[in-house]
């Protein structure tokens, strides 16, 4: 069962453990719906594409954290871009698809990349390890050396991390 939005906001939440038979496993974001301040993670779209996030007709994911997802037949383990969409302050790698793009994979024009830890070529993008403490375990918490923390930009939007610390 995944969760499906039509331009709505899903925000503070942990997705995971989710299957689907086609693709969006985790998150089907559908006509600009926005995923805030989120953790993704093990989620298996089994018959299609985007075992993480799929944006459809545009959408963002802000300040999330998307990881250790699969499409196991099709493109975008992590977040599957379907007409536009972008990605701001967000950590998204670990991912694996059977098709092409593990974490990102762009089926459009109109996508962009900002500030994320690991990204896709976008601006502001690092590319080091995020530095968990330990996400065999699923604790994708980030370690105080970790070049992500506070590394984004700021959102009005967001004002505390899933733990409630200010950023």
């Amino acid at each position: 069962m995944n969760l499906y939005y039509y331009g709505g906001i899903l925000q503070n939440s942990v997705v995971t453990s989710n299957s689907s038979v086609g693709s969006g496993a985790g998150v089907w974001s559908y006509y600009s719906g926005r995923t805030i301040n989120c953790l993704i993670y093990a989620n298996i779209a089994n018959g299609g594409s985007a075992g993480g996030v799929l944006l459809d007709l545009g959408g963002e994911v802000l300040n999330c954290t998307v990881v250790s997802n699969r499409a196991n037949a099709g493109n975008g383990g992590g977040i599957y871009f379907n007409t536009g969409g972008n990605t701001v302050n967000s950590i998204i790698g670990l991912n694996s698809a059977s098709g092409s793009g593990p974490n990102f994979y762009v089926n459009s024009s109109g996508s962009y990349s900002y500030n994320n830890c690991p990204g896709m070529a976008g601006t502001g993008v690092i590319t080091n390890d995020p530095g968990f403490l330990n996400s065999v375990a699923g604790d994708f918490h980030l370690a105080l050396s970790s070049p992500c923390i506070d590394a984004g930009t700021p959102l009005s939007i967001i004002a505390a991390d899933l733990d409630g610390n200010a950023r």
